[in-house]
């Protein structure tokens, strides 16, 4: 991750903060709203330095890995200021929910549609294929073909799980793992799943289905 992204990344975490932090995290006990900022932009730079380069990954995966890096960022900000895990883990779903219905609904269908085209399902087995000789912070996976408005894909390295790892929270993982229930259900994707590495499988076992209803494991 090079300067300028972390300087563009670290802007639109600060723009999350002002739009959707403050407001959920306003009845905290000592919730300062500046002060904590300070802390969180200081957080984020940490977290942004162990971030990948997904520039080649398909948009889906940048959005959910970049969801993640401020998931993580913001936990560990509740985490410092001794919030109890569990509340902690709610507070950020809650700012992450809120981040996430706050994009237009023609941005929303435009990607999805762009996900379950031709060239979006090229570009997606594409990088699959090109994923095999990745880097461990990076993901590993295997596309599969499934008939018009489906795929799946087995992610076998998850780069979020690194992240996480590297940041000192692994026990946050299983929490992160359902913003991809929340952008699913937003976006259309349709997304079945009845496994994760975050749960202790080999794999995670996602299938996109255009227009389905979401199901993932529990």
């Amino acid at each position: 991750m090079n300067s300028k992204q972390t300087r563009k990344l670290l802007r639109n975490f600060e723009q999350l903060w002002k739009r959707s932090c403050v407001p959920v995290f306003d009845h905290l006990p000592g919730f300062n709203a500046s002060e904590w900022q300070n802390d969180a932009s200081i957080m984020y730079l940490s977290v942004a330095d162990d971030l990948p380069d997904l520039k080649e990954a398909p948009a889906s995966l940048r959005v959910s890995h970049v969801a993640s890096a401020n998931m993580i960022a913001l936990y560990k900000v509740l985490s410092n200021q001794k919030i109890e895990q569990t509340e902690a883990e709610r507070l950020v779903t809650e700012v992450i929910d809120l981040e996430i219905s706050r994009v237009p609904g023609f941005i929303k269908r435009l990607s999805s549609w762009f996900m379950f085209s031709a060239i979006g399902q090229r570009f997606t087995k594409y990088f699959a294929e090109k994923s095999a000789s990745m880097s461990d912070d990076q993901y590993r996976m295997e596309y599969r073909s499934l008939g018009r408005g489906s795929f799946g894909l087995n992610i076998t390295n998850c780069a979020v799980c690194t992240l996480a790892k590297k940041q000192g929270v692994q026990e946050f993982i299983p929490t992160i793992c359902k913003i991809d229930e929340m952008l699913s259900k937003e976006f259309g994707w349709g997304l079945r799943r009845t496994q994760t590495i975050a749960k202790g499988s080999k794999h995670c076992d996602f299938v996109f289905v255009a227009g389905g209803e979401t199901d993932i494991e529990k």
